[in-house]
């Protein structure tokens, strides 16, 4: 999904429906048929779109649920990365003003 192109196709699919491959080529003219086929390829494997075979064409669309999983997940993971980076900052806060307090007790033993 790290890919714009990978994202341009699932949008495409998401407001088109299901789609021939030839189609989704003609959708992204400054890709060649090889490259939007690997793209393809690729979103296939992880589950994002599903393919069926009619003859000689292919209709891609769009795994809704694996889709709305994968959106969700994002979404936790964003979640849990602020949650992550705010326990941090606040282990970092708590060390700093432990480290501020045993200064001041060695400062004031010193001067004894």
């Amino acid at each position: 999904m790290g890919d714009e192109t990978r994202m341009g196709i699932l949008e495409f699919l998401a407001k088109e429906g299901e789609m021939k491959a030839g189609d989704i080529c003609a959708a992204f003219p400054q890709h060649s048929p090889p490259g939007i086929s690997a793209h393809l390829k690729k979103l296939l494997e992880v589950g994002l779109v599903t393919r069926r075979k009619e003859v000689q064409v292919r209709w891609y669309n769009l795994d809704k649920e694996a889709f709305d999983q994968a959106l969700e997940w994002i979404h936790c993971l964003g979640m849990s990365k602020k949650s992550f980076q705010r326990s941090r900052f606040n282990q970092y806060e708590n060390h700093g003003k432990q480290n501020e307090s045993r200064q001041f007790e060695l400062f004031n033993s010193s001067l004894k």
